[in-house]
């Protein structure tokens, strides 16, 4: 048998018949924590949790997806719609009634690499910079079409 979540501890050292005990410990829930980066668009997430509870994925107030933790508490969900950016992603784990939320996470902008389709109206950060699409394309990997050369591809946002 494990720890169980709210049980007490206590570790007993013996030596020569004489022992020593610890102060008494309580087990705290796990805080769920992400193990997936919260990037704008993604529309899958992963993560740890406490094992076998039930896993709320939260962008600023509306549940995104629910999904189970395995015995070992990890956990992966699809999403319906891609996160977005600039937006809070929060974890709830809830096992027999009890829960515990995550910190939150900022969904950040994707970072713009060349040879990749990008959709008018994705945001990407390049070079320290924020940069919107203008127009759906596609970048066959050459450096030129970068959003701070092909201004007729990318709008600066900041």
């Amino acid at each position: 048998m494990g720890l169980q979540e709210n049980g007490t501890f206590q570790v007993r050292a013996t030596s020569n018949g004489n022992y020593n005990e610890s102060d008494r410990y309580m087990v705290l829930q796990e805080i769920p924590t992400l193990t997936t980066e919260a990037i704008a668009n993604s529309t899958y997430i992963s993560g740890t949790a406490v094992g076998q509870s039930v896993v709320d994925i939260w962008e600023n107030g509306v549940k995104l997806a629910s999904t189970k933790a395995d015995q070992s508490g990890h956990w992966s969900a699809p999403l319906n719609t891609g996160l977005s950016t600039n937006q809070n992603v929060q974890i709830r784990s809830t096992l027999r009634g009890q829960h515990t939320d995550s910190l939150n996470y900022l969904v950040n902008y994707v970072q713009w690499i060349s040879g990749v389709k990008y959709v008018k109206g994705e945001y990407v950060s390049y070079k320290g910079h924020i940069y919107e699409a203008l127009v759906d394309f596609t970048n066959f990997g050459d450096g030129n079409w970068s959003p701070d050369i092909a201004q007729s591809l990318w709008g600066f946002v900041q």
